[in-house]
């Protein structure tokens, strides 16, 4: 899960939004950043702004009035100060961005002095993230040009984790261990006990009827797909040829990948279309690393999503 943060940041260029005469747009961090619809003069390019992603839930006081009338406290709906993906005037928004207030300084963050907090998923399993990901919009330079990547489908299930360590195996989400359930269907649809090697944690996506996305599956069925490996005595994530070679030695099914090869940034346009599983699906969007793993001193572990408009849209769901 990546992290969460509302920051002051500095404002880039703002244009105009087409056909409306109140109505203007910025990218947050740069171009091909995130994109954020402004009231046309509010700011201007070098203003100090304060960034409020998409997923937040902003206290009811006077600061977010105009998301909501002012109730007594208690009494707005969640819904109404939730900050979602929409589109306005047929352009896609991702956030709310409002001018920082006087002795605020680029970079803060005012999460906790705003009282702004995180929606969390209602099933708390749903999406625990096996290593801070990053979103692709937040970090656009992370990949180096040229750079020899791999891309591939970001599915839209349950994170799973299967470890075997001393011959002992266990099976469960990011956090927990699980002896029953459909975690362990997912695994045992695919043979993952057999299969395993031993001192290797993997990572995948329990699918099957989850949001309405069944990937292909009849109804009560589930089975997942791996993205990723580590080592459990060095807690270091293996290269890609390490751990696409394991799967296809063992037999394991692995998240559709979309492309290896370097890196530019128009490849982001893999993130639309349907799901390599299942045509009638969209794509929920994709994920992004390099070949031979790196460390960024800025965001760690350099690995990164992105997720497409119309998964955000369809599902209502915030993401970066």
């Amino acid at each position: 899960m990546s992290a969460f943060h509302c920051t002051v940041v500095k404002v880039g260029p703002v244009r105009d939004l087409a056909d409306s005469d109140n109505l203007a747009i910025t990218e947050v961090y740069g171009e091909g950043g995130y994109p954020c619809i402004v009231r046309r003069g509010e700011m201007k390019q070098g203003d100090l702004a304060i960034y409020i992603p998409i997923d937040s839930l902003v206290p009811d006081n006077e600061m977010f009035h105009f998301l909501a009338p002012l109730l007594p406290v208690g009494q707005v709906p969640a819904r109404a100060r939730s900050i979602q993906a929409k589109k306005l005037r047929g352009t896609f928004s991702m956030g709310l961005l409002i001018p920082a207030l006087p002795n605020m300084v680029e970079g803060q963050d005012v999460t906790e002095t705003l009282g702004i907090s995180r929606i969390e998923p209602k099933d708390s399993m749903s999406h625990l993230g096996y290593t801070d990901i990053e979103g692709l919009r937040r970090w656009p330079s992370a990949l180096i040009e040229g750079e020899e990547v791999v891309i591939h489908e970001k599915l839209h299930g349950e994170c799973l984790r299967a470890a075997k360590i001393g011959g002992v195996y266990q099976i469960g989400s990011r956090t927990s261990a699980k002896d029953d359930g459909h975690f362990v269907k997912a695994a045992d649809s695919i043979g993952l006990k057999e299969k395993l090697p031993d001192q290797t944690v993997v990572f995948g996506e329990a699918i099957g009827h989850v949001g309405g996305f069944p990937y292909g599956q009849q109804r009560g069925r589930i089975t997942a797909r791996l993205f990723d490996s580590t080592d459990p005595r060095t807690k270091k994530f293996h290269d890609y040829d390490v751990f696409s070679g394991m799967c296809q030695e063992r037999g394991l099914p692995m998240a559709p990948l979309l492309y290896r090869g370097p890196w530019h940034s128009a490849l982001r346009e893999l993130v639309n279309g349907p799901s390599e599983l299942d045509p009638s699906h969209i794509r929920e969007g994709i994920v992004a690393k390099p070949v031979v793993e790196r460390w960024d001193p800025r965001l760690g572990r350099v690995i990164l999503k992105l997720h497409s408009h119309a998964f955000l849209l369809k599902t209502k769901k915030g993401a970066v």
